[in-house]
């Protein structure tokens, strides 16, 4: 039988192992995972999902949960009325009305634009925003 190197020189002394953590990160590590939240309370804030599915199995229910997901909100738009229904029901404006409501809204814009500066009106004695805000 084969003597291990140790055996063969025996004026040698093996060394002494050292653990390869320390005790001080033991102890952190184990203070850590005594504080670390557990799977229901996880589940309860939204970070894992609820499973009573094998994990090999996850993927495809999620996947399947979307795709459900996706045919109902599909079928929930099919199912929306029209906008020219909802113009008919007083719900919505008419495009008409809301292009006319556009337009003036940009004509304001460039009359205000087009007015002379407040130092104008000052000069001429008449009452400016800047004298209201004092």
């Amino acid at each position: 039988m084969p003597m291990s190197s140790a055996e063969s020189n025996p004026t040698r002394p093996t060394p002494a192992r050292k653990p390869s953590v320390d005790p001080e990160t033991v102890e952190k590590l184990e203070r850590r995972l005594s504080l670390r939240p557990d799977k229901q309370d996880l589940v309860e804030r939204n970070i894992l999902k609820e499973s009573n599915v094998a994990p090999s199995l996850q993927a495809a229910k999620d996947r399947l949960e979307r795709s459900q997901l996706e045919d109902k909100l599909e079928h929930a738009l099919q199912q929306r009325p029209k906008a020219e229904e909802l113009v008919k029901d007083g719900i919505l404006q008419s495009t008409q009305t809301l292009f006319g409501m556009i337009i003036a809204t940009n004509n304001s814009a460039q009359v205000t634009k087009s007015r002379p500066p407040e130092s104008h009106y000052a000069a001429q004695g008449l009452p400016t925003v800047l004298s209201y805000a004092v």
